[in-house]
């Protein structure tokens, strides 16, 4: 008997000093589709330790699970992940929330601190719908083809999305790229995906850890392809939906060099 119990209390020891992280504040990181979040994701949740690996003080919001969910209680997708958002954040243990919701800057309470990383809008646009119509997954699935697409609602959402991503949880009618691009200099990071360097050394300054971001391409389509099946005439209307995002992309750009 013993032996046993000194063996479960080596074993708790152990789990104890594996799972202390370095990382002690609370993050929300506002992960925008295709940003590169998944990588940047993971890289912030290490450092919390072995309980984050776990899932003890760490909630990602599963975009297919909470948008199963949200359709079975005929609530909106969005709204349903905000309130989930706010239940996670509200727990005692839980110290690092993810997930793809347009939770407004002001709906956590102070010690959460707010993290996020932007990309070229036009390229993200591109990444999206390649990604959305090629995948194997059913979830946000595209069925158009390109030409078609980009005269639907969904293509615009997709050029304006940053404004939802970054708005107000008190004010959501104000979607507006003043609003979004006032509202980037409430996070306590931001970052773009061309300059990962940047955002890792800014992560280090304001939390004293460093994070390892692995480069990855998890789009089903390779770029080199993407860029071929793109005719000009498609890309310029592109590059019109994208102008709201534009504009909040850029002064995330010039927060990064301040």
């Amino acid at each position: 008997m013993a032996s046993s119990t000194q063996s479960l209390s080596l074993r708790s020891a152990v789990l104890g000093l594996l799972d202390r992280g370095r990382l002690e504040e609370k993050i929300f990181f506002v992960h925008i589709p295709k940003c590169g979040g998944v990588s940047i994701s993971n890289a912030i949740a290490r450092q919390y330790g072995l309980g984050a690996r776990l899932g003890r003080n760490a909630f990602n919001v599963d975009p297919a699970a909470s948008s199963r969910a949200a359709r079975e209680f005929g609530s909106d997708t969005q709204e349903f992940r905000r309130y989930i958002t706010r239940y996670a954040a509200s727990l005692q243990e839980v110290r690092y929330l993810s997930g793809h919701v347009q939770f407004g800057v002001d709906a956590l309470p102070e010690e959460w601190h707010l993290v996020t990383v932007l990309r070229d809008p036009v390229e993200k646009w591109f990444s999206q719908y390649f990604y959305n119509r090629y995948k194997a997954s059913q979830h946000s699935r595209v069925e158009q083809d390109l030409e078609e697409f980009v005269t639907t609602p969904a293509a615009r959402e997709y050029g304006e999305d940053y404004l939802r991503y970054l708005g107000s949880w008190r004010c959501r009618e104000a979607l507006s790229v003043e609003h979004a691009a006032a509202n980037l200099k409430r996070f306590s990071v931001v970052g773009v995906l061309e300059e990962l360097d940047s955002f890792a050394a800014a992560f280090r300054r304001r939390f004293g850890v460093s994070l390892r971001i692995p480069r990855r391409n998890s789009n089903p389509v390779p770029r080199r392809v993407r860029e071929e099946m793109v005719a000009e005439g498609v890309r310029r209307k592109v590059e019109e939906l994208c102008r709201p995002n534009r504009a909040v992309y850029e002064e995330a750009r010039r927060l990064v060099r301040l």
